[in-house]
């Protein structure tokens, strides 16, 4: 596998393909076997690379769309302050685990993209980390689930998670303000209670 990664990496597209074929059928039960198919479809598709391409993953139309589209247009906005280094392609999750995946792969393997932010919600985003995980592309993910980074240095946090927003409120009230005691003012929803717990 790691001969497969090489021969991607310096553009000999039949030795990567040979390489990561070799590995499935010695080892296709592997827990790395999606990693392998995966380098066999970028070779098989030309391991199309576009250096600035940037793909977006957020829900754009259905239940989701209006948090959706708020962040579609700060992306942008950041985008162009910057002096617009990278060219964005936003794909619309629509909210829904398994087209976020095929999304995700559209992204990388068919429009070659570098890294992919997104997505947003915590029911897409384990398997898009996973998926990405697997075809060694970054992924900034805009969810606060949490252990999505664990294991996978190719899977990045866009937000702190519920859990590291309490710990450094209560860190600075009680260690650097002296505080001694404290109420908790918290939604009756499932971010109030994951915050009222922690």
């Amino acid at each position: 596998l790691a001969q497969a990664h090489a021969a991607l990496a310096e553009g000999d597209l039949d030795t990567a393909r040979r390489s990561a074929e070799t590995f499935l059928s010695t080892f296709p039960e592997s827990p790395a076997a999606r990693e392998a198919e995966y380098i066999v479809q970028r070779a098989n598709a030309g391991d199309p690379v576009t250096g600035s391409l940037v793909g977006v993953l957020l829900p754009l139309s259905g239940t989701y769309a209006s948090p959706g589209q708020r962040l579609q247009k700060v992306i942008e906005m950041a985008n162009r302050h910057s002096g617009s280094p990278m060219t964005l392609l936003f794909m619309d999750t629509q909210g829904d685990p398994d087209r976020t995946v095929e999304l995700l792969e559209e992204l990388v393997l068919e429009r070659g993209a570098v890294a992919v932010l997104g997505p947003l919600l915590k029911e897409s985003a384990a398997s898009a980390a996973e998926a990405a995980q697997a075809l060694h592309v970054p992924l900034v993910c805009l969810s606060q689930a949490e252990g999505l980074t664990t294991d996978r240095p190719y899977v990045f946090r866009g937000f702190l998670t519920p859990v590291q927003q309490v710990q450094q409120l209560v860190e600075h009230a009680f260690t650097r303000l002296g505080m001694q005691r404290f109420a908790v003012l918290a939604p009756d929803n499932s971010y109030g209670r994951l915050a009222a717990e922690a």
